[in-house]
């Protein structure tokens, strides 16, 4: 594909398109960031799903990126929870609402000076009993620091952060 400012897709069944998220990779010598995808799809309805992404070790702490969209996210009071984890840190978001159009969102978060030696990210997305809406996962997206500029998570990624060491 030729360079460009942005990307259309189109459907003449409007009525079935719930969302569409897209990945887009960028050529040149910049190495800042290293970009890992965990790619499936997962329909969730007061259950959870749970996945480990192995990445590469570092002689530094970085920053990591953690994205997951999930579509089909209702606007009530029903909720959907991503956790982000390493070892014994681990970030949590919680959600009531969908952010991008009328049923996507996705959760943002950057998991600050995660140790060197750490060699995976385990990813919980999960729909509470009782409460949970019903969604589905488009996968998990990491953004690596490699040095440089650490990865920024959108405005409205407020985690909360717990450490249970």
């Amino acid at each position: 594909m030729n360079p460009t400012t942005s990307i259309a897709a189109t459907t003449t069944n409007t009525t079935s398109t719930q969302s569409i998220t897209a990945y887009v990779y960028r050529s040149g010598t910049d190495k800042e960031l290293l970009g890992i995808h965990d790619y499936f799809s997962y329909f969730i309805f007061e259950d959870e799903v749970t996945r480990t992404i192995s990445i590469p070790t570092g002689s530094t702490s970085r920053n990591i990126m953690v994205e997951v969209p999930i579509s089909e996210l209702a606007a009530d009071a029903r909720s959907a929870i991503v956790t982000a984890s390493y070892g014994t840190t681990s970030y949590r978001l919680e959600t009531y609402t969908q952010d991008l159009g009328n049923s996507l969102k996705v959760f943002t978060v950057v998991m600050e000076d995660v140790p060197g030696n750490v060699n995976s990210i385990t990813v919980k997305v999960e729909s509470r009993t009782g409460t949970g809406d019903s969604f589905i996962v488009g996968g998990v997206n990491l953004r690596i620091q490699c040095g440089g500029n650490a990865p920024e998570a959108l405005p409205d990624a407020a985690a909360t952060t717990v450490n249970t060491a």
